[in-house]
């Protein structure tokens, strides 16, 4: 392919640094070249490059690279350039560091008539998205989306095009970069946009912000993308983990370039910054860091009392202290564990310090027991067994990083623990894993010290998994995919329960997700007449959706009702002692998340163990189970009979123990687990995020059809109606709005139990599908009133109750409640409908800005009203029972409040809402202030959702 090459310069000195020799010199193997310096250049300089161009020239002309490119079209002319397969436009503000051929032949393959090295949108949150999925979810002519305008490939069919030449013909001097910005590099990107011109990029993810700019820039090059900024070396956009430190890391994976180019230039160009020094330091460097944090304890104890306000940060650094200091016998023993593993430490650090490749499994550094604990110690004595990982070295390492390293007494360890800090003392290695427990992961950034960020940055490959153990304490999307991104972006998570190993996981991180089922030990056997009469009872004492019951309630019937029977809490127990309890007892009974431990592995004994059902964790197939009790009502209210029934019988526990075995083991063995660790380290995981289908609920629509006898008016592409098993008849407005369908009819999230005459309020009206189903199933539902805040949804409610000819029974008003007055404008995303927010929340719409539906935010001006000033008349005139449903989103303490402030709240007879975790606790208190009693709680599966009801408590 024959290829032209315009090139822009700038130097303030007037020197063709080597750089841009270097970068020269490889691009005229492929492309003929003409370069232009918007600066004054000696003709001594101008020759420097005279082999590696067709022409070279340099003057003042202040239109930055946009001009210069405009410059020598003027001068080359457009018939000259149009012999010529392909017009290259680049600029020297970028190293050249790798192989570029390979580049432009990855992209002249594509066949494209446009194309960039990659895309930066400055207003993008959402972390890692796959180009073509933000494409046609954006309105990308109104956002400022570019293609990276430092390496620009046309074609010649593009450049015959009277729109490209219009446009560099009426290129003009500007003031600074941004107006370059604004005026070229964002017209050039909107014009190929506009004119529908068959584009692409070498890197067809886009990253959050300027990516260019960021520690993503250096991930680039482990992709193949062979330039780098030269303002990443300068933090001049965004803050850089240890930049004068990454040289080895380019050199790593390019080992042909002279890194030196890059570091004399920069020695030129910035020389406080010292980059030749970068690398000479040596690891015994005074850290103030350190010795700040050590002091500041010291400090925070002789200061008196009186002084605390002032020393937050101090005091925040001493609870920690007071925290960490209880997992030992004393505080002195506390440090004098440090003194203790100073020898040791440095013993086993030594023996990493020619390792090149490192699995680092963090673990709790407390001498304490759990089940994550425990499989995680599993998980590493299973990964030594596997050979094609035999020259890896596999690491415990301790969280939080401040702590001693612990010798645990309750189970073996797969691995002595190593401070982190000496594994980056005593090692450079080449590819790291790091395996970060989902709780424990925030704690491991926030601790980070620079010196170990610069550490690990400068790992050519490095990878972060978060062990999904929990997928309730998983940190939020911002943290994984901007904060810990900081890092790497080579960020992976791998999931304890095959409920939420899904894609929707996979794309809510946009990371790749993989199941990782915990390895179990060998449990013992112990005949049903050799079993004692015990029961067990776990180290647990949050009851999961339990609304009144406790877990002392269920001890105290189990001593009163079964007095024969000794009841044993585990704990402080050794994972052998542990066996030996579960397996000559009868019972066990789990307080915890369900599907655990104390669940599974006593039916592995051949004993019993009960549980409550969690669908967090539960395959579903457990709601079936006599073991496993709907709620904790249930489980209160039977227990006593069926440990009665099944301790009597022999038959019937050791089938019931078998059958409940037999459905573990569908989950859970060894063999499975192994095969899907084996998967993990070959990469080959379950779910990867990428562009999807449009219908982000098409198995929940697919799922009303063939489950729920839904019909689908129109074709697949234009369905238009919805009519739904009672015959009502709903504008099909897809996305969340299956989600909302399935809700109601196939989960029967409403269902309103009133004998009398009421009348309802709906606030969060949506398009009226709960409404029109209350009013279908409840005759005695006398009146709707409603409450919409988005003027689109509004809309189609309106037409909704048109079709089902509700007119008489329902009063909708396009208005937000609140605590307030406004009038403001709302982003509004028409795929989530039922899940926009009045408050408009930016943590919100990052998460949903990169959903695989997003269709393009709209600004709505929405009216904001207390909700007392609405329902104050409606409540007083009614002569019914009032039912209040509110499903908002970030307003409902702000409802609740003003209702309960003027006396209303008190009013209402059945309260159904839906709560973050955020206000739940207050909202509850609220309720109980106005004696309405919470009857039923109902979780959202990784939504961190409850959907309460209460009722007013007549007693």
């Amino acid at each position: 392919m024959k290829r032209i090459c315009l090139f822009a310069a700038y130097d303030p000195d007037g020197i063709i640094d080597d750089y841009v020799i270097h970068y020269l010199q490889e691009l005229s193997q492929y492309a003929d070249i003409h370069y232009l310096a918007d600066c004054d250049m000696s003709g001594e300089q101008l020759s420097k490059i005279s082999p590696f161009t067709l022409s070279a020239s340099a003057y003042k002309h202040g239109k930055y690279d946009f001009g210069a490119w405009s410059e020598l079209i003027d001068r080359i002319g457009w018939e000259e350039i149009e012999k010529y397969d392909e017009l290259i436009l680049a600029n020297d503000s970028q190293y050249l560091v790798g192989d570029i051929g390979p580049f432009l032949s990855t992209m002249e393959n594509r066949k494209l008539d446009f194309w960039a090295g990659l895309t930066v949108c400055e207003e993008y949150l959402g972390g890692r998205i796959p180009l073509e999925q933000f494409m046609v979810s954006s309105d990308i002519l109104t956002i400022p989306f570019t293609f990276v305008s430092s390496f620009l490939v046309l074609s010649k069919e593009l450049v015959s095009k009277a729109f490209i030449r219009n446009f560099f013909a009426e290129i003009t001097p500007v003031e600074n970069r941004l107006q370059v910005y604004e005026k070229y590099e964002l017209g050039l990107s909107r014009l190929i946009l506009r004119h529908k011109i068959k584009y692409g990029t070498y890197i067809e993810d886009l990253y959050t912000h300027s990516s260019i700019y960021k520690n993503s820039a250096f991930y680039f090059l482990s992709l193949g993308y062979p330039f780098i900024k030269i303002k990443v070396f300068f933090s001049k956009y965004y803050p850089i983990i240890a930049p004068m430190e990454r040289f080895e890391f380019i050199k790593y994976h390019h080992p042909k370039y002279n890194k030196d180019i890059l570091i004399r230039h920069l020695n030129r160009v910035n020389p406080f910054e010292r980059p030749n020094e970068v690398g000479s330091g040596d690891s015994s460097i005074f850290s103030t860091d350190r010795v700040f944090r050590s002091l500041s304890k010291i400090i925070y104890n002789i200061s008196p009392k009186f002084l605390a306000p002032y020393f937050k940060w101090l005091i925040d650094q001493f609870d920690v202290y007071m925290f960490e200091t209880q997992f030992f016998n004393s505080k002195s023993a506390y440090f004098s564990r440090f003194l203790s593993t100073i020898s040791e430490q440095k013993r086993l650090a030594k023996q990493l310090q020619e390792k090149k490749k490192l699995i680092i499994h963090f673990i709790d550094a407390r001498d304490i027991i759990s089940g994550g604990m425990l499989s995680i110690n599993r998980l590493v004595k299973q990964t030594k067994k596997i050979p094609f990982l035999s020259d890896h070295e596999l690491i415990l390492s301790g969280l939080p990083l401040y702590n001693p390293p612990v010798e645990y007494r309750y189970f073996e360890q797969a691995s002595p623990q190593i401070k982190f800090s000496r594994i980056v003392k005593n090692c450079q290695p080449e590819e790291v894993i790091i395996h970060l427990p989902e709780v424990l992961a925030p704690v491991f950034h926030e601790n980070l010290s620079e010196k170990e960020k610069a550490w690990l940055v400068k790992i050519p490959e490095l990878q972060i998994n978060i062990l999904d153990q929990n997928n309730t304490l998983m940190p939020d999307r911002d943290f994984i995919r901007n904060q810990l991104a900081e890092l790497t972006e080579n960020i992976t998570i791998t999931t304890a329960h095959s409920t939420y190993a899904t894609q929707k996981l996979s794309n809510m991180y946009s990371t790749p997700v993989h199941q990782l089922t915990p390895f179990l030990p060998v449990f013992l056997d112990v005949d049903f007449e050799d079993k004692e009469k015990t029961i067990l009872i776990s180290n647990d004492n949050s009851l999961y959706g339990s609304t009144k019951i406790t877990k002392g309630d269920v001890l105290d019937k189990l001593n009163r009702e079964l007095p024969a029977y000794k009841l044993i809490e585990i704990k402080n127990l050794g994972l052998e002692d542990y066996k030996k309890l579960i397996a000559n007892s009868l019972f066990t009974i789990s307080f915890g998340e369900g599907f655990d431990g104390y669940f599974i592995e006593p039916i592995l004994s051949k004993s019993l163990s009960f549980a409550v059902f969690n669908p967090y964790f539960f395959p579903s197939e457990f709601a079936d189970s006599q073991l496993v009790y709907s709620s904790w009502d249930d489980l209160f209210d039977n227990i006593v009979d069926d440990i009665k029934t099944y301790a009597q019988d022999k038959e019937t526990y050791e089938n019931l123990s078998s059958k409940n075995r037999e459905q573990i083991k569908r989950h859970y063995s060894n063999k499975k687990s192994r095969q899907e660790l084996e998967n993990y380290y070959k990469k080959n995981y379950d779910f990867v995020p990428g562009p999807v289908e449009y219908k982000l609920f098409g198995d929940v629509r697919e799922k009303l059809i063939t489950e729920q006898d839904f019909e689908f008016m129109g074709d697949e592409k234009d369905e238009k109606f919805v009519i739904t098993p009672d015959n009502n008849i709903f504008i099909n407005m897809r996305g969340d709005f299956y989600q909302v369908l399935e809700e109601i009819y196939g989960e029967g999230f409403y269902q309103f139990d009133i004998d009398e005459d009421f009348i309802l309020i709906d606030i969060g009206f949506h398009a009226g599908i709960a409404s029109t189903y209350l009013r279908t199933t409840h005759k005695n539902l006398r009146k709707i009133y409603g409450f919409e805040a988005f003027l689109p949804t509004y809309q189609y409610a309106i037409q909704n109750i048109k079709n089902n000819h509700l007119e008489k029974d329902i009063l909708l008003k396009p208005l937000g409640l609140s605590d307030h007055f406004a009038l403001k404008q709302i982003p509004y995303i028409p795929d989530w409908a039922a899940n926009m927010s009045i408050e408009g929340r930016p943590d919100f719409y990052d998460m949903y800005a990169s959903s695989e539906v997003k269709s393009e935010i709209q600004y709505v001006e929405t009216e904001i009203v207390p909700a007392h000033s609405e329902l104050e008349e409606i409540i007083a005139g009614s002569h019914y029972k009032i039912a209040l449903k509110c499903n908002v989103n970030g307003t409902e303490l702000a409802i609740i409040g003003d209702l309960d402030a003027h006396g209303l709240l008190g009013k209402i007879d059945l309260f159904e809402m839906k709560l973050s975790s955020d206000v739940r606790e207050q909202i509850q208190n609220l309720l109980a202030k106005n004696e309405l009693e919470i009857t039923e709680k109902t979780p959202f599966i990784n939504n961190n959702t409850l959907k309460i009801t209460a009722r007013k408590n007549n007693k």
